[in-house]
């Protein structure tokens, strides 16, 4: 796991040593163990890492690599978790290292840009060949790991983080079209546009090649098609040791690791699954969690339930509404881009306080491919209705808020995601995993946990394991208004059935709560000063009315506050 930025010069210009220090400390915090970089003689192609040590811990693992004729350049961001199978085939190389990194750069040697569809796990990286004076860069299926890039007249610079582009340009505008999508929907994470004009992202299971002045962009893999390839036993009984495999395989392949491991422990399912799974192949696995101070939403009695079943006890963290206060800052800069609330604050206080490891699982992923969230069991729910519904099925946007010539300029924005299904359900999964949901969530993760200099692994986000549990028939993803019963009937023996078949508590934090009562000073004192208003974005009279109902409770949802308090702060941090 890494922090890797870098250029290609289009006309072969010579590329400002004096950019390699500030790229370096943009990403420095991703890779703390070491920090390598490769610039051709020409000086027109520039390859920066900065390494997190989690796979051979001694000098020969760190990077950029270089192929043994000199030819290719690798830079690396992930972990594969195959990669000790996929070294076995490649017998013809010699091998300095026992990494991952020089694995993925002998198969792109040996089978070119084929060799994407045989990693399994995360990843991001860049390979320079100079022999064609051109730069080759992908990214995983599901985006777990980040690529941003930038083109300007001559050059392409790519990042992990968006921080790095601003050593390069420090007028980057704001994008109006993301911040309207952030406050007309649940649409936060934009497949290719970021934030900023002109800084874009790899879109998952694709890659992108640099050559001659032209960028192409193709995708390797696309999750219809591996729907379409992949089948299930037709046996009721057969289907649930195949799947229960699948889980416990995805577990085992993620906790390759040469240092020690940490699990992020819930009170839920998903989180319970996990813990089962891992402790099969690491009995000493450590966990951490974090609990809030009010216990009507603390998770603390669900997580010692299970604990007293899998006989792992949990370190906990006390997130209160102080810790929200004194961290919004804090996690606004580290996420780099608008994000969903306290949820992500308690994520970065659990892992700065506890998280001793550098290695942390994690269980997201199934909620989205096995029907999880109360929504999808809501009449209400569509395709186009998604866009404004929370994963409890209540209304998230207010679009009242939004002032009104702003609101026109952008209302009939294309959402530009795909229905590829032919039932509603599964297209609003689909979304929900590519578009919606898992990918803002999994953007959170990568930034807090790298901020920190920690490696966050989502376990189940295995390709044929998610694939598997989304193509399930209707009636084994959800029973009355109780989802993932297909994985609460595997489980149900190794759990206890008042954990395995618990409705999912949606209301997970506080954070309406706390905003009508703890910090509702704080957020009126906020908005008193706040000079967010003249951005063009806000309707502030709607805004306080929409305010004074949910203090008198007939808005139930805070996300409207939250909304414009994140992007405040972003906009004046950014």
């Amino acid at each position: 796991m890494c922090g890797i930025a870098g250029s290609i010069n289009f006309s072969n210009g010579k590329i400002n040593q004096r950019i390699v220090d500030p790229l370096i400390n943009s990403i420095k915090h991703r890779g703390p163990d070491h920090t390598g970089y490769w610039l051709s003689k020409k000086n027109n192609v520039l390859l920066i890492n900065t390494r997190l040590s989690i796979l051979d811990l001694t000098k020969r693992g760190n990077q950029p690599f270089i192929s043994k004729d000199k030819r290719y350049i690798i830079v690396f961001n992930g972990e594969i978790y195959n990669y000790r199978n996929l070294k076995s085939n490649l017998e013809e190389f010699f091998f300095r290292s026992n990494t991952d990194t020089e694995v993925v750069l002998n198969l792109f040697i040996k089978f070119g840009y084929k060799c994407l569809s045989m990693l399994e796990g995360m990843f991001a990286f860049a390979i320079y060949d100079t022999q064609e004076n051109q730069m080759f860069c992908a990214r995983d299926q599901f985006g777990v790991k980040p690529f941003y890039y930038h083109i300007d007249k001559d050059n392409f610079w790519f990042s992990s983080e968006l921080k790095s582009f601003f050593s390069i340009n420090k007028n980057f505008k704001k994008n109006e079209k993301a911040i309207f999508r952030y406050l007309a929907s649940e649409y936060h994470e934009h497949i290719k546009e970021t934030y900023y004009e002109d800084i874009f992202k790899i879109k998952p299971g694709h890659f992108v090649i640099i050559k001659n002045k032209k960028i192409i962009e193709k995708n390797y893999w696309t999750f219809e098609e591996q729907y379409n390839k992949t089948s299930l036993p037709k046996n009721y009984e057969d289907r649930k040791s195949y799947i229960k495999d699948l889980v416990f395989k995805s577990a085992k392949k993620s906790i390759i690791s040469d240092v020690p491991v940490s699990l992020t422990a819930s009170g839920g399912l998903d989180s319970s699954i996990l813990q089962i799974a891992i402790k099969k192949y690491n009995p000493d696995i450590k966990l951490i969690s974090w609990i809030f101070q009010n216990k009507e939403f603390s998770e603390k009695t669900y997580i010692d339930e299970i604990s007293k079943i899998t006989k792992l006890k949990s370190l906990m963290c006390v997130v209160s509404p102080k810790d929200f206060t004194s961290n919004i800052k804090k996690s606004v800069y580290i996420n780099e881009e608008p994000f969903s609330g306290l949820p992500i604050i308690s994520y970065y206080l659990c892992l700065k306080k506890l998280c001793k490891n550098k290695v942390i699982l994690d269980g997201s992923g199934l909620d989205e491919a096995h029907t999880g969230y109360d929504k999808y069991f809501s009449t209400k729910t569509n395709s186009k209705t998604n866009f404004s519904f929370s994963q409890d099925g209540l209304k998230s946007v207010f679009s009242n808020i939004i002032d009104k010539r702003y609101y026109n300029r952008y209302y009939n924005l294309s959402p530009e995601i795909p229905k590829p299904f032919e039932n509603n359900l599964e297209n609003i999964k689909y979304s929900d995993l590519f578009h919606l949901k898992l990918p803002r969530a999994l953007r959170m993760r990568d930034k807090i946990s790298m901020s920190l200099g920690k490696e966050l692994r989502p376990c189940f986000l295995d390709v044929k394991l998610i694939t598997s549990l989304f193509k399930l028939k209707k009636s084994e993803q959800f029973r009355g208004r109780l989802g993932k019963i297909f994985l609460r009937e595997i489980f149900k023996n190794d759990l206890k059935r008042k954990i395995v078949f618990a409705k999912k508590r949606n209301i997970q934090t506080p954070q309406s709560f706390w905003f009508k009562k703890d910090l509702k000073k704080w957020i009126d004192d906020y908005f008193k000063k706040t000079e967010i208003w003249d951005a063009g974005w806000l309707n502030r009279e709607n805004f306080y009315k929409n305010l004074d109902l949910f203090y008198k409770g007939k808005i139930n949802n805070s996300f409207f506050i939250w909304k414009i308090i994140n992007l405040d702060i972003w906009k004046n941090i950014h």
